[in-house]
C-alpha cells in the first residue's frame, strides 16, 4: 500500500463515523425546520389561561421561534390533550410542539399520562396554524 492509501483510509476511519453519528443525532434530535411560520393556538382549558405552567409552555415555544397566540380557556372534551395540524406538511412541527410541551409538563407536573400527540385533522385551516391542546 502506497502513503497516500495509509492517509486516506486515515482519514475515512477518523471522519466517517463521526459523521455517521451526526447524521444518527440529527434524525434523533430536536426538528430543525423553519418554525417562524407556524402560529399556535394554545387552548388551556380547564387551567386558566395566566397559570404558570402555561406561561412557561408558552415562552418556551416562542423560544423557539414559532408564533404564539394569547392562550384562552377552550377545552377539547372530546378529544382530550394534543396538537392539530392540518396539512401533511406540518407533522414534524406538530411533533416539535408536542415533545417541548410534555417535555415541560412531565417537568413542572410529573406529567406521564395524557401526553400530547399530533393529530392531523380535516378541517379547513392554514397549512402553518396548529392547536395545541393542554388538558
Amino acid at each position: 500500500m502506497t502513503p497516500f492509501m495509509y492517509r486516506l483510509l486515515l482519514v475515512l476511519a477518523v471522519c466517517v463515523p463521526s459523521s455517521l453519528y451526526a447524521q444518527g443525532i440529527q434524525q434523533q434530535g430536536v426538528w430543525q425546520g423553519d418554525t417562524s411560520k407556524f402560529v399556535l393556538f394554545i387552548h388551556t382549558g380547564p387551567r386558566r389561561p395566566d397559570d404558570k405552567v402555561v406561561k412557561r409552555i408558552a415562552g418556551a415555544l416562542a423560544q423557539k421561534g414559532y408564533l404564539v397566540r394569547a392562550p384562552d380557556g377552550q377545552q377539547d372534551n372530546v378529544g382530550g390533550p394534543g396538537v392539530d395540524y392540518f396539512a401533511d406538511t406540518a407533522l414534524d412541527a406538530a411533533k416539535d410542539v408536542a415533545k417541548t410541551v410534555n417535555d415541560i409538563l412531565q417537568k413542572e407536573m410529573s406529567r406521564t399520562e395524557n401526553t400530547l400527540r399530533p393529530r392531523r385533522q380535516r378541517t379547513k385551516n392554514p397549512a402553518t396554524y396548529l392547536g395545541v391542546w393542554l388538558f
